[in-house]
Order: C-alpha cells, then sequence, then structure tokens
C-alpha cells in the first residue's frame, strides 16, 4: 500500500493528466448549453420571437439578459478551447518521459488524452479485466513521479495555480 505522501503525489498527478478530458467535457457542456439557448430563441416562454435586429425602438429586459447569457457562454467556450489545448500540450510534455512504446505510456493516452474509460481500454488492448488497465495506470503514473523532470513540470503548473489563487 501506498504512503499518504504517495497517494497526494500519485493523485497530484491524476489531477494534472486529468485536465485535458475535463476541459473536453467542459466544452460540450457549454456548447449544449448554447444550442439550449438557441432552442429557447426558436420557441421562447414569453411568445415574442427573438431577433438579433430590434423591431421596436427599444429593446426588452428579456433580450437583453438572453444576449448576455449567450454572449457569456460563448466566451466560457472561448476560454475553455484555449486551457484544453494548453493542458494537451503539457500532459503530452509530461507523458513523453514514459518509453515510447511502452503498453503503460498506451494506457495512460487513451485515459487521460482519449479519455477512455478503463472498460473501453480493455476492449481496445483486448484484456479481459479491468485490473490490468488499473496496474498500467499505476505502474505509468509511478514512473512518472520517479521521474524528476516530469513532477517538475507538474508541481511548476500548481505553484503557479496556487500563486494565481
Amino acid at each position: 500500500m501506498y504512503s499518504i505522501e504517495e497517494k497526494a503525489k500519485r493523485q497530484r498527478v491524476r489531477n494534472y493528466l486529468s485536465r485535458y478530458v475535463i476541459s473536453k467535457r467542459r466544452i460540450q457542456q457549454l456548447t449544449e448549453r448554447l444550442n439550449n439557448l438557441k432552442e429557447d430563441e426558436k420557441e421562447p416562454l414569453n411568445g415574442v420571437a427573438y431577433s438579433s435586429t430590434p423591431k421596436s425602438s427599444s429593446i426588452s429586459q428579456g433580450s437583453a439578459a438572453y444576449l448576455f447569457r449567450k454572449e457569456d457562454i460563448i466566451e466560457n467556450i472561448e476560454a475553455q478551447r484555449a486551457e484544453k489545448y494548453k493542458s494537451l500540450a503539457d500532459i503530452i510534455a509530461v507523458i513523453n518521459h514514459l518509453p515510447e512504446e511502452s503498453i503503460k505510456r498506451l494506457v495512460l493516452e487513451y485515459k487521460y488524452i482519449d479519455g477512455l474509460s478503463g472498460k473501453e481500454i480493455c476492449k481496445k488492448m483486448y484484456w479481459a479485466s479491468l485490473s490490468s488497465v488499473d496496474t498500467h495506470l499505476a505502474d505509468a503514473i509511478g514512473m512518472l513521479i520517479d521521474d524528476n523532470k516530469a513532477m517538475e513540470t507538474i508541481n511548476k503548473y500548481y505553484e503557479v495555480k496556487q500563486n494565481e489563487n
């Protein structure tokens, strides 16, 4: 079993590696919200259709609120896209510390870049049990923890993030 310090390091590495998949999911969620707003635009509850050009001399408060929500979601999507690409580059830089042809590296890439579940990884690798995936992931994370440059990159990210708050 791992010591408390070792568990904390492993969790830190997993959190760091999860950033890309989390960003992808956030973009999907925000895009879904934006699409829902666009659907509301077609069938508003108040019975007044939204138009980007005003039909009268004043814009109702509902239209303004709708536009602000829509613009806010669009800005969040753009920010999340930038974070997604930055986190992907960061994660690849850390994963590159593992041997190129390693099964452990491949499993790590499937999990943290492709966003596959343990069952999906088993299917791709033609493995019968999830324990194989868990073992390879644990070994790969252990190899990253043992690599000083990989951990330096990860720790630097968290130091910068902590200083931002």
